[in-house]
């Protein structure tokens, strides 16, 4: 389950341009208010080009500092809650999302292999964060060795890692995320093209005003 919760939590991380820098003709828009959703996602590195492989739908609610989302997909239902920053600037949107929901320091405490986490996630419980290859910071002498694609992994001894952060593919949904916005006043479309190289794919969402 932690790629499936990894992926919804990536999907969420670029939502809520609330503030669009005004200019001298561009009217004064934002994305507070509920929306209706289409996600499309098209899979491979050229973008959101031709037919998307997979297709949601679900609402967001968008306030100045929250984004509440709920999605449905083949019967399942997806609901999370999260606080955001937000940087925006023309039609470029720069976001970062607040984890804190999503992490923990009741973690794994250590073997004779592992280090302990200081920290730990990304999941919605703490219950699920208590692998030892869930470890999202370390104590000080000791590095991630990544193991999972959201920069989670084991704390090994520092200069000892196999896959250390600096050298690895892996995303972390601390990191801020950048895409395209076009946006009026009832409709938006957010475009972000996420992961790397074959694990590239295209996220497009269509937006349309509920209230």
């Amino acid at each position: 389950m932690k790629n499936l919760i990894f992926m919804f939590l990536a999907i969420t991380i670029f939502f809520g341009c609330e503030e669009k820098e005004d200019s001298n003709d561009t009217p004064d828009f934002n994305l507070v208010g509920n929306w209706n959703v289409n996600l499309e996602i098209f899979e491979g590195s050229s973008g959101c080009n031709g037919s998307p492989d997979l297709s949601l739908s679900g609402t967001l609610i968008f306030t100045e500092t929250t984004i509440t989302t709920s999605m449905n997909y083949m019967g399942y239902s997806y609901n999370a809650n999260f606080n955001y920053t937000l940087n925006s600037s023309n039609n470029e949107i720069s976001m970062s999302l607040d984890n804190s929901l999503q992490t923990f320091t009741n973690c794994f405490s250590g073997n004779d292999t592992y280090g302990p986490c200081s920290t730990c996630g990304f999941y919605d419980s703490e219950e699920d964060a208590q692998g030892d290859y869930d470890c999202i910071t370390c104590p000080e002498g000791y590095e991630i060795d990544v193991y999972f694609d959201d920069c989670t992994g084991y704390c090994v001894p520092n200069g000892t890692a196999q896959n250390p952060i600096s050298d690895s593919d892996c995303v972390s949904p601390n990191e801020p995320q950048v895409g395209s916005l076009e946006l009026d006043e009832s409709s938006a479309t957010i475009e972000m093209l996420m992961g790397v190289d074959d694990d590239s794919y295209c996220e497009r969402w269509n937006l349309t005003r509920a209230d």
